[in-house]
């Protein structure tokens, strides 16, 4: 197959995109590496067809893959200018401090089945999944992120099939997660931000009171609103002065030679809960001493111990940083049956990020308590047939719900070990518990099946 036309043409191709990167590294963009590419090329292959050898006619044109490349660069002039302007934009993006964070609750999304806020993040789950049967897939395979601040709130959720939902149930969807909102007690009446995400980008947004979007791309600029007005830039014609900074009092002078985490600590045991905060971001970001490790944990616990799951979000991270794992895994051990369910939610997520074999029983006791866990369940479900002799355990409890929890596990991890509690389970008196032994049954002998038997 030829694939070159003619020599010239493979030389000026080169030396096209020779002079394309060398643009590009220049200029740090790839919308000055594409119009000297062009350049070169429609330069070039004028010229040279332009240029007859000895007195004869025109040649032809420098081509490669069959087409003339001075044709060539006339489209990827076009591209040129569109790359600019593209270029331009996400520059003017990333610049705003309120991408950053919204980047940021994304990854969150993805990562966690119920982010943020769990205690919010895991009622919507629940109500979603109650009402899956309006929508086209299973809401139990979705991703919630919820945020509160001030008189607003954030709802992320993530649909990886997305694209399988029309735009009429994307609208009713939307219609749903608003009436959820607006049902819970931490965040009726407050202003709504909702955005439904496939895998690759959100395809329906709703700002309350009245945007809203369904479209296979939705920008997802009107989410920015959430995290506070954009950063106005300083004027250049200040940049360029290089105005001074008027020159701090005599007592901030005097409040710097104040050890930070002493002063941190007597803030902490104040009553204003925005300086407490500022404090637990100041030995967040103190460098831990040995000599004061005791004191500052035993602050910390105090904090830890009194907070609700929107209040240990600031304080979790600084005794990750400062307690030793003992100490770690004693504090939130201690929080992860709460009968707040949001604060249990939050200890989960905590768990799962340490590696300690201790962390895998300890959140298999969550499946006794009140409400489903996703995030529990995806944990477990991950270790996979590692994880099945444990779930057995669950197979046979009092509680015909917990029962029914560990059927559902089992229908994902379950072997030839789980068949026999499966059997018996066809004869639970319970419906719920029943009717998930049978799809766990079914799904479990076939899997069995399929490997053959033991050797």
């Amino acid at each position: 197959m030829i694939l070159i036309y003619n020599r010239s043409g493979f030389l000026l191709g080169l030396a096209g995109i020779l002079a394309g990167l060398a643009a590009m590294m220049a200029g740090g963009k790839l919308a000055f590496g594409i119009p000297a590419l062009a350049l070169v090329w429609l330069a070039g292959g004028l010229w040279w067809r332009n240029t007859p050898k000895d007195h004869a006619s025109k040649r032809p044109y420098p081509s490669l893959f069959f087409i003339p490349l001075p044709f060539a660069a006339v489209p990827l002039m076009f591209l040129g200018v569109f790359a600019f302007f593209a270029e331009s934009a996400g520059a003017a993006r990333r610049s705003d401090p309120r991408v950053v964070k919204l980047d940021d609750d994304v990854k969150s999304l993805k990562a966690d089945a119920e982010g943020g806020d769990p205690g919010l993040a895991g009622a919507v789950h629940e109500a979603l999944a109650d009402a899956s049967g309006r929508w086209s897939g299973d809401a139990d395979d979705w991703h919630i992120f919820a945020r509160t601040g001030g008189d607003s709130v954030l709802l992320l959720v993530l649909v990886p099939d997305l694209k399988k939902i029309e735009e009429p149930e994307r609208m009713k969807l939307l219609g749903d997660l608003e009436a959820i909102l607006e049902k819970h007690p931490g965040t009726a009446g407050k202003k709504r931000f909702l955005g439904v995400r496939g895998k690759y980008a959100f395809g329906a947004i709703r700002v309350s009171p009245d945007y809203t979007r369904v479209a296979t791309v939705v920008a997802d600029t009107p989410l920015l609103e959430f995290y506070g007005e954009p950063t106005k830039e300083r004027d250049p014609a200040d940049k360029e002065r290089g105005e001074a900074r008027p020159s701090a009092p005599a007592s901030s002078a005097a409040k710097a030679d104040v050890d930070p985490i002493t002063e941190a600590l007597e803030t902490l045991r104040g009553a204003d809960v925005v300086k407490q905060n500022l404090a637990l971001h100041q030995l967040r970001i103190t460098r831990p001493e040995a000599s004061r490790r005791d004191e500052v944990v035993k602050a910390l616990r105090v904090e830890f111990d009194r907070r609700d799951s929107s209040g240990l979000i600031n304080v979790v991270p600084v005794l990750t940083a400062w307690a030793t794992r003992e100490e770690l895994l004693d504090a939130l051990t201690s929080r992860l049956h709460d009968k707040d369910d949001g604060v249990a939610r939050s200890m989960v997520l905590e768990l799962k990020e340490i590696d300690d074999p201790r962390v895998f029983d300890l959140l298999l006791t969550r499946l006794e308590d009140p409400g489903d866990d996703f995030n529990v369940v995806q944990y477990i479900e991950k270790r996979g047939p590692a994880a099945e002799p444990s779930v057995l355990k669950y197979a046979a409890h009092r509680d015909p719900v917990v029962r029914a929890r560990a059927f559902k596990i089992l229908r994902n991890i379950g072997g030839e070990a789980s068949l026999k509690a499966l059997r018996a389970a066809q004869a639970d008196p319970d419906e719920a518990a029943r009717s998930a032994a049978e799809t766990a049954l079914s799904e479990v002998e076939g899997r069995v099946k399929s490997r053959g038997p033991t050797p």
